[in-house]
Order: C-alpha cells, then sequence, then structure tokens
C-alpha cells in the first residue's frame, strides 16, 4: 500500500496520557500485537485518515470483557482499541480531543510553504545585461493611446560591427549573382525592353 504523508515534528501529545500493566488487559498470548509498548506513555509515529484506515483493517475482533477494550486485527497486527477502566470510576462519560496547540496549522503550512517555494531570487546578471536593464527602465514610457515607447540600446563600440564599407560590395554583389542566377528574378529586375 502506498500512502502520501506529511511529516511535521509532532502529530499530537504523547498517548497514552497514563502508562499502564498491559497485563491487566488479559491479552492472550496467541495475539501478536501491532505495537507491543502501546501501554507505554511515547510519541505518535503516523495519524492515519480514514481513507487507509478502513483499508488496512483485517479479519478478526476480540473484545477483552466489560468496560474493556477490544482487539483488532490489521494489517500491521492486532491493536487495541476503546476504553481502558482500570479503576473504579468506570461509568463515568470522559471526552478527550487531544491537540498539539504548540504551533498552529498555520504555521506549519507557512512553514511548508516556505520549504517548497522556488528561490525567486534574481539572477546575477552581467555588466551589458544590467545596462541593458537600467537603460529600459529610463527610457521605456507610454504615449496617449496606452502603448509602450522602448529606446533600444546599441553598442558604443562600432568596431563590432566590423568594417562596413568593405562589406557593403559584397553584398550588393551576391545579390546581383543571385538574381542572375533566377530567370524570373532576373526578368522582374531588367524587364526586356
Amino acid at each position: 500500500m502506498k500512502i502520501k504523508c506529511l511529516v511535521i515534528p509532532q502529530i499530537t501529545d504523547e498517548l497514552p496520557l497514563k502508562s499502564f500493566d498491559k497485563y491487566l488487559l488479559n491479552i492472550p498470548s496467541t495475539i501478536n500485537l501491532a505495537d507491543s509498548e502501546f501501554n507505554n506513555i511515547g510519541e505518535i509515529d503516523i495519524l492515519l485518515g480514514s481513507n487507509v484506515f478502513w483499508s488496512i483493517l483485517s479479519i478478526g475482533q476480540e473484545r477483552l470483557g466489560q468496560n474493556m477494550p477490544l482487539l483488532q486485527n490489521t494489517q500491521f497486527g492486532w491493536v487495541v482499541a476503546g476504553n481502558i477502566c482500570l479503576n473504579s470510576r468506570c461509568n463515568e462519560s470522559i471526552s478527550c480531543l487531544n491537540v498539539n496547540m504548540e504551533n498552529s496549522i498555520d504555521d506549519k503550512i507557512i512553514k511548508f510553504w516556505n520549504i517548497e517555494e522556488i528561490n525567486n531570487a534574481r539572477p546575477l546578471l552581467s555588466q551589458e545585461e544590467k545596462y541593458c536593464e537600467a537603460h529600459f527602465e529610463k527610457t521605456t514610457r507610454r504615449d496617449s493611446t496606452g502603448r509602450f515607447i522602448v529606446n533600444v540600446p546599441f553598442k558604443n563600440s562600432l568596431s563590432y560591427l566590423g568594417c562596413p564599407h568593405l562589406k557593403v560590395p559584397n553584398f550588393i554583389t551576391r545579390i546581383f549573382k543571385r538574381i542572375h542566377d533566377i530567370p524570373l528574378l532576373e526578368f522582374l529586375f531588367y524587364p526586356a525592353s
């Protein structure tokens, strides 16, 4: 069985609230308990929801007597469930809800999202990228129709472009050669006179 779990530091206070002698329950020796230390105060390891609880139950249930808990067979072994009456005040009705309010659920949800949140820290920018961002912030504006007006930044160094007066004649020569290689283009550019 696969289940999804939310891992938190503490589910509830330690249970049972008081340790007791489990031999007072007269549990048959043939019963293999899921938790042999259920009678000692301890932390709760897992809290199963009803969607899982019903699927782990197995066939088998034994009553230990009047005002005593019952034994329920599960996929993990037998569990002790119900009220335990170890003194003369058995007929009193006591309801108990154990809730750990040390950290509220809001704090736990915030902590969960902080752990799961993708780090949105801005990446380190190069000098060129910083310049582009600063240029964008300084020069971007909206006109009266709501359109954005953006000035495109250019590099200050023209040497990056190369020597344009050497490239232009070669470019023109290649264009004329292409025109002459394609008859339709030649006809369009040099119509028969």
